[in-house]
């Protein structure tokens, strides 16, 4: 077997442990001081026992959750992962009330393996479209207000990039 094939298996064990909604794999798959960085968050969610709280919230957030492997590259002990993420929201998620609907995003992770084991995690998450498929955002076109403070907002970008 070669060192990509091992690095994906490690990351097929942790894609089955997420649809499963499995901890106590989490807890075989993760390495101790695993890192994980999430749009959702502030910080890194830092060490097993942090990261897997975490999941547990969506698993509990979204009793159905599912993870879907789409695609799967890997290099020098990091492996991209295209995946369908899915459930029905019946409980908090990142502070948002239970909506009761559904959603389904195409996420991308990029992710760090030592030791046999997941070190650090990148997530890509298609934040507006989860807000969209939740009703917390619209789905159409952004009201007028909220159009100006992101057009602000990019022309603030560009003037601190410039310096």
């Amino acid at each position: 077997m070669s060192p990509s094939t091992d690095t994906k298996e490690v990351v097929r064990r942790f894609f089955g442990a997420l649809d499963g909604r499995d901890s106590g794999t989490l807890e075989d798959v993760l390495h101790p001081d695993v890192v994980m960085h999430s749009p959702g968050e502030d910080e890194a969610i830092r060490g097993k026992a942090q990261v897997i709280a975490f999941l547990e919230q969506t698993f509990v957030a979204f009793p159905d959750f599912s993870a879907h492997v789409l695609d799967m590259f890997a290099e020098n002990g990091r492996v991209a992962v295209r995946f369908e993420a899915s459930g029905t929201q019946t409980g908090e998620f990142l502070g948002i009330p239970p909506t009761g609907r559904a959603m389904k995003t195409h996420e991308i992770e990029l992710i760090s393996v030592a030791d046999g084991k997941v070190r650090e995690i990148w997530q890509e998450v298609n934040v507006l479209s989860m807000l969209q498929q939740l009703g917390i955002f619209p789905r159409k076109q952004p009201p007028r207000p909220v159009l100006k403070v992101m057009i602000a907002a990019r022309r603030l970008g560009r003037r601190v990039r410039r310096g």
